[in-house]
């Protein structure tokens, strides 16, 4: 049960925090680090100065590092 309260509140502070293109990088991101250990692992965020980029990267890397900690229970 508390893994799914963790997981509903990365959702809930996903949606606050930033835009539909940045939660979608975010989301899009995750699912290519986090599927098939044989496909590609690559990725580009870009844009200019101040719009987000080191933050999206946080992100992903907590979105994945709790989905991971999720599915090791």
């Amino acid at each position: 049960m508390l893994g799914k309260f963790i997981f509903d509140h990365l959702i809930f502070c996903l949606q606050k925090r930033f835009n539909e293109s940045q939660r979608l990088a975010i989301c899009t991101a995750s699912q290519m680090i986090l599927g098939d250990p044989r496909s590609p692992k690559i990725g580009l965020l870009h844009g200019p100065p101040g719009t987000g980029k080191s933050s999206t990267v946080v992100a992903i890397v907590e979105k994945v590092l709790t989905v991971s900690i999720f599915n090791s229970f």
